[in-house]
Formats: structure tokens, sequence, C-alpha cells
């Protein structure tokens, strides 16, 4: 469902009292057996609720429930999920990582702040690295080490422009 942007009308069985009535699910989830994790985001003027990662058990399509929740510090943008790790784009916030081994209970067990003024908005993990598209920033590589979560020095690679051949 990457891309995927929707509201849930107060009739979809997505429209849960653990749902503010303008959550909105933007730009990605990912599902594992009968576990979908989905960034979201509360837009509108509902001041205070929380933007992060819903975790949802959809076992039985008719009856979702809630059954986890991460508050961010960013935007959550994008996730991916590799073996028992959530990494989740959050904007401002960084790339931040999950140990979703629990999915009731997601643990945060690392992340990258990029800095002040900078933002991530997408990333990709491709063996023992996290490719982050960081805005202004460019590209950014961080070594995940053999834990799968980066560690202290991880960024090793900034590409602040990259032009196209012609």
């Amino acid at each position: 469902m990457e891309g995927y942007a929707a509201s849930f009308p107060r009739t979809s069985p997505l429209n849960r009292p653990w749902l503010a009535p303008s959550t909105t699910f933007r730009y990605s989830s990912a599902v594992r057996g009968d576990v979908a994790y989905l960034a979201a985001q509360v837009v509108g003027p509902y001041p205070n609720q929380s933007e992060g990662v819903i975790v949802i058990d959809v076992s039985d399509p008719s009856k979702l429930r809630r059954i986890g929740m991460v508050d961010t510090y960013g935007e959550a943008t994008q996730l991916e999920l590799v073996r028992d790790r959530l990494y989740l784009a959050d904007g401002t916030g960084g790339l931040r990582v999950f140990d979703v081994s629990a999915p009731d209970t997601p643990r945060d067990i690392g992340g990258v702040d990029l800095g002040p003024g900078s933002e991530v908005l997408d990333a990709h993990v491709v063996g023992a690295r996290a490719y982050l598209a960081a805005g202004g920033a460019g590209v950014v590589a961080v070594d995940l080490g053999p834990d799968l979560a980066p560690t202290r020095g991880a960024v090793d690679l900034f590409l602040p422009s990259i032009e196209a051949s012609r």
C-alpha cells in the first residue's frame, strides 16, 4: 500500500474510537501476517493528537483493532519492515527504528537525527544500510550494524546534490 492515502468515513470498519476524526494514513504501510503497521498523521483542528505508527490486528477484517501505537517526534511519512525491525522516516524526527518482535509493544531501539532543519522523507533498507531521502541534506546512507539498528557515528555518506547526466 505504499503511496496510499486514505481518510476513513464513519461507516468504515477503520473508524474506531482510537482514531481521531481527522486521522489519515499517508505514504506507507506494512503488513506481516495478521498485523498491519500504518504511518498515521492527524490533520485538522485536533491539538495534542498523536502522529506516528499505529499497529492494527487485521486477523478479522470486520473487527479491526488497535493493538499498539508509537507516538513519534516528527511526521511519520514512510515505513519499512525488515525482520523484527520497523524503520520509520519521521520527517524532522529523523530515522526511527523499532523492535516489533512483540507487535503490541513496539520498542524504540535507536535512530538518526540529521540536525536542525533536516527531515527524513523516505527510507529504504538494503542489507545493513538504510538509505534516506533527507530533503536539503540529499541522500544519506546509514550503517545499521549487525543488529540492524543505527549506532553513534552511523551516518557515513552525504550526497547533497546529484545532477542527472544528459
